[in-house]
């Protein structure tokens, strides 16, 4: 008879057709059980192993799962071609590989299962690699909280290095149940991991739920999904060119597109975009140290930056925030030692409840030169400063002048003001009475009086001042 493990080879070259032609005469002589593990097909010319040849079938509906953990037995990677192949789990052992032909070569969790899609066979297990697949976790068919992606190597040992070293690159994971991927957990955990071009679509929970340490990851993306596109409790990992968009908009639940919770610690991001979410583009919550450069958070149903939990010591350059319906930029009472460069579209959007921060809105520290207009006999002018605009603020006196108190401020900001008279000289300045000073211009011809004020929240405290410069 014809050998069954070939009937679903569609291309069969002359060495496989040999080799088949022997497996028959063993099997005439009654030898089937010993060729039951299929370990014959090690004696294949071949780097992988193709499910095909374990009796997978393509379509969607036939259950592949033994196929699967047959071709992960070999000890071979695992080629999965272009198709629909269906599975319970699938569990990974020490440098399994699977691989794929890129989007056309679709997994897929059968409905009702009971397990995550893809485990470890134990906390022991590393060099495990997932690459070139679309993965679809039949979210609207399950009924348990089953996770696309679910490794735990808490408390594992590892032979080759002290970190399990996983590998996941250009993976498209839709429709998982909970999480599109669940990296556990700090410490001793899932760490020194590297992910790459990660596309997780609208998960029923989170789509990154990672609670590893010193992973990186790069261009990777979550969206559309019920909970938090990222919910990060990571220490030491490294994320490039990361977005999240369109976190809760699906469950309308209080979600935001980057969640970074007080487990967090010590975390590097280059490239971030929290974009379209029903609460915060990007949340922290609680502990800190975290640094971020050319960060992005706009449309956002809550706040752009929401620091919360009194997180302490993030340091933000080059953030942008704009379009958001809450605060651009938001840091509650409590929240301290945090330094933030940002520039926003509205600048009445802007909340600081705490002063022991940093922070440096649009050009807050630059100058800026304002012409008042004069009038009257003598000239006078009043000014309203926006030093959003320029703390810097520096004002040539024609005539008698009176400052206003800014109506766009935050606890913390600074502001100085460079007041030169001109050739006449006498000109009178006087301050609104929420500045707070004993300070007594000296009015001299060509002169600069110069006067720097910090606010606490109410008013306007004297810091410095120099009178009769220049």
């Amino acid at each position: 008879m014809r050998s069954r493990y070939i009937t679903n080879q569609p291309r069969v070259d002359k060495n496989f057709q040999s080799l088949a032609r022997r497996v028959d005469a063993l099997d005439s002589q009654g030898v089937g059980a010993v060729l039951s593990n299929y370990s014959w097909l090690n004696l294949l010319d071949k780097p992988y192993a193709d499910i095909r040849s374990f009796g997978a079938i393509e379509g969607g509906i036939a259950d592949c799962t033994g196929a699967f953990s047959d071709a992960i037995a070999t000890g071979l990677p695992v080629y999965v071609p272009p198709g629909l192949w269906l599975v319970l789990g699938i569990v990974l052992f020490s440098k399994s590989v699977i691989f794929g032909a890129g989007w056309s070569s679709i997994i897929k969790h059968k409905a009702g299962a009971t397990d995550h899609l893809f485990t470890l066979a134990d906390e022991d297990v590393y060099g495990v690699m997932l690459q070139d697949l679309k993965i679809n976790g039949n979210k609207d068919n399950q009924t348990n909280p089953v996770d696309v992606i679910n490794f735990d190597n808490t408390g594992g040992t590892f032979p080759e290095w002290d970190d399990p070293l996983h590998t996941f690159g250009n993976l498209f994971i839709y429709k998982p149940k909970r999480d599109g991927m669940y990296l556990g957990a700090a410490g001793t955990g899932t760490q020194g991991c590297y992910a790459g071009n990660v596309q997780i679509y609208k998960a029923g929970r989170h789509g990154f739920n990672i609670a590893g340490a010193d992973n990186l990851w790069t261009g990777c993306i979550g969206g559309n999904c019920d909970d938090h596109c990222w919910n990060i409790s990571e220490a030491s990992s490294i994320f490039f060119g990361c977005r999240g968009y369109g976190a809760g908009a699906l469950a309308s639940v209080d979600a935001d597109g980057i969640h970074i919770t007080s487990a967090a610690v010590d975390l590097r991001f280059l490239g971030l975009q929290g974009q379209e979410h029903h609460r915060h583009g990007l949340c922290i919550d609680g502990l800190g140290g975290h640094n971020f450069s050319s960060v992005t958070l706009d449309h956002n149903a809550g706040d752009g930056l929401a620091l919360i939990g009194g997180t302490q010591n993030n340091s933000f350059g080059e953030l942008k925030c704009s379009e958001n319906t809450g605060y651009d930029v938001m840091a509650e009472a409590g929240c301290t030692g945090n330094r933030v460069h940002v520039t926003v579209g509205d600048i009445s959007k802007v909340y600081i409840g705490e002063a022991k921060n940093e922070i440096h809105v649009n050009t807050q520290e630059g100058h800026q030169g304002i012409e008042p207009s004069w009038a009257g006999s003598p000239p006078a002018a009043t000014i309203t400063p926006e030093p959003y605009y320029g703390s810097r603020i520096h004002v040539y006196l024609e005539g008698n002048l009176t400052i206003n108190a800014p109506t766009a401020r935050h606890i913390g900001m600074t502001m100085r003001f460079m007041l030169l008279q001109d050739a006449s000289g006498s000109r009178d300045i006087i301050l609104n009475s929420a500045y707070k000073t004993t300070w007594t211009p000296s009015k001299v011809a060509n002169k600069y009086d110069v006067i720097e004020f910090a606010f606490d929240g109410t008013n306007w405290i004297e810091l410095t001042s120099t009178v009769g410069v220049g």
